[in-house]
């Protein structure tokens, strides 16, 4: 498989950016500088193998997923998923067409770095329901759903702490909404926001 190395530049400044790291910053942790990170996010050449290791560790993401994206062999290990899925649903046996459009869907959307609940949630969804998610707008819209309903429940509790452990629950399944959303405009999925601020707080 051919790497594209713009996209692979890509990939590395969403992990850069999701460290709300500047160039410079980012550089350092390779001893490098902030032109040759630069020139690595745009595509001009690409990270030694020890620095791509490096970069895909930050990123939570495999090495073969920074250089092929979801083409890449999954950061994930979906035996031991498997096992923890069953675990939550005390010894169920799993639904296999659902875990694997689970696992299909998920891997698409390897930059999310989600968590077993969320892995979870998404199973449960797989299994119950008669249009699977397929694509990344599939799990954009998943998401949204999902969260505009979680603050709608909210509104209904009496309770404080719960209330507002339900709009966090929101507010991160409303960010993987948005950050797939940036993804599939750009290839980009992290904000710059805090790097642009960091950068800001340096110059001055």
């Amino acid at each position: 498989m051919e790497i594209d190395n713009v996209a692979v530049g890509s990939r590395i400044k969403s992990i850069r950016l999701d460290k709300g790291a500047t160039m410079e910053e980012f550089g350092k942790a390779f001893n490098t500088s902030k032109g040759t990170v630069n020139n690595w996010e745009k595509g001009r050449n690409l990270p030694n193998k020890e620095n791509l290791l490096k970069i895909a560790k930050i990123g939570n993401i495999s090495v073969e997923q920074l250089l092929y994206g979801s083409s890449g062999k999954s950061y994930y290990n979906w035996d031991r998923v498997k096992e923890m899925l069953r675990t939550i649903s005390n010894n169920t046996p799993l639904d296999e067409l659902a875990m694997e459009n689970t696992k299909k869907v998920v891997d698409l959307a390897y930059f999310l770095n989600l968590g077993i609940f969320e892995i979870n949630d998404i199973y449960l969804f797989q299994k119950n329901n008669q249009s699977p998610l397929q694509t990344l707008e599939d799990l954009q819209d998943y998401f949204e759903t999902v969260s505009n309903g979680l603050l709608t429940y909210s509104e209904n509790i009496d309770d404080l702490e719960a209330q507002m452990d339900i709009e966090i629950q929101s507010s991160l399944l409303n960010s993987y909404a948005h950050q797939i959303k940036r993804y599939l405009k750009d290839g980009i999925w992290a904000s710059d926001t805090l790097s642009n601020l960091r950068e800001k707080e340096l110059e001055e």
